[in-house]
């Protein structure tokens, strides 16, 4: 899984360690604080003028708490407030996701897209309650996988989801396979960190 798919792929694991075989992790967020402080506001510091747009979408006497305005945003009995809200939290993680971006024509981008609404709902719904997990749980109960095999596959220029938490995990998980992509950032979607995908689930094929 990528960013909460990976905190997902954790909790199930720690929660339910004989149901699982390994693990293949990518991009991963634990949804602490710093992360999520990163996420809302830190950014800025590397996609400034992706930030600007993500910023002053919302009104400016909202912005001292960006998230819980964009959750209400996304939750609000508005469809419309919704969808142009998922829209500009969607681009924000777009333009910030990649190593390399092409420029994004925001005329053309389908603001009525389901894909957007449910990632930017789901995103920041885990974000508002800091993933449903106590402060530092998963890496507390990290001993419970450590028999359990696991592939870390983290991009060295991933703005959205930092090295250092990989570095964490694969330092803490005996025996980790991890697999810094040197020219990518976070989408899966980039050559390097697909293809080490690719060959992570045809290791995995073998395991029983």
């Amino acid at each position: 899984g990528g960013s909460w798919g990976s905190t997902l792929a954790m909790a199930y694991g720690q929660a339910h360690p004989k149901r699982c075989i390994g693990f293949i992790l990518r991009g991963i967020f634990l949804f602490s604080k710093d992360e999520i402080d990163w996420y809302i506001y830190g950014m800025k510091k590397i996609f400034p003028e992706a930030w600007k747009n993500f910023s002053e979408y919302i009104t400016k006497t909202n912005r001292k708490n960006l998230l819980k305005s964009y959750y209400n945003q996304l939750t609000k009995n508005n469809l419309i407030s919704q969808r142009e809200a998922a829209f500009h939290w969607c681009l924000y993680e777009h333009s910030c996701s990649r190593l390399l971006n092409k420029e994004i024509d925001k005329q053309n981008e389908n603001l009525t897209h389901v894909g957007n609404l449910s990632l930017a709902r789901i995103e920041a719904h885990y974000m508002v309650n800091e993933g449903f997990i106590k402060p530092n749980q998963l890496i507390d109960n990290l001993n419970i996988l450590h028999q359990h095999p696991v592939i870390i596959i983290q991009g060295r220029y991933d703005i959205i989801c930092p090295i250092q938490t990989a570095d964490l995990i694969a330092n803490s998980w005996p025996n980790s396979d991890y697999r810094i992509v040197m020219d990518a950032g976070h989408s899966s979607l980039e050559t390097g960190i697909k293809s080490t995908l690719i060959q992570a689930t045809n290791k995995f094929r073998c395991l029983k």
